[in-house]
């Protein structure tokens, strides 16, 4: 994906429902949002009926960069559960494949159904198979930052080009 173009940058709030794919034989999918000249893929992927940030760009070295586990690149998600939220120990003793989870979650209202989680791991439905290894349902799932690109206000559907110096403060600057 590499050209001379000039890289862009698009952050999109992908509404539920959307797929997130560029294939013509796929419906609704990211064409029918963001209108561009120039091909593009994306940096986090996100089922079908999740919602949430996802990053558009030209640039397959970032894509790399935010998508490749050794670069640890954070993702904060918005989760509601069907049932309070118990067991932080239970949570941080997860193993998967060979690898213990590295997972922070932060419960964010009374009933301790809606939380967010920060996570490295970028393997599907990671997020829904974690709490479904702990008996939990996620019912809501919704993708609000990347590394340091946050989804601020856009609503569902919506996008924004993002300038090259936000993208260097989210994922080459280090904190």
């Amino acid at each position: 994906m590499e050209s001379k173009e000039e890289k862009f940058y698009i952050k999109f709030y992908k509404p539920k429902g959307v797929v997130t794919t560029t294939s013509k034989f796929e419906r609704p999918n990211l064409l029918d949002y963001v209108k561009t000249k120039s091909k593009f893929g994306y940096a986090g992927r996100l089922d079908k009926d999740a919602e949430g940030l996802l990053l558009l760009t030209n640039d397959g070295s970032l894509i790399n960069k935010i998508t490749h586990p050794k670069f640890g690149v954070v993702k904060t998600y918005e989760v509601k559960l069907n049932k309070p939220f118990k067991s932080f120990k239970e949570l941080n003793e997860e193993i998967i494949g060979r690898r213990r989870i590295d997972a922070k979650v932060r419960i964010i209202n009374k009933s301790k159904t809606r939380l967010l989680i920060k996570i490295h791991e970028g393997k599907k439905h990671i997020v829904k198979w974690i709490f479904r290894k702990l008996g939990y349902k996620v019912t809501q799932l919704k993708r609000i930052s990347i590394g340091g690109l946050k989804l601020g206000k856009l609503r569902p559907g919506e996008f924004k080009y993002v300038k090259k110096a936000e993208i260097i403060r989210a994922f080459y600057k280090q904190s």
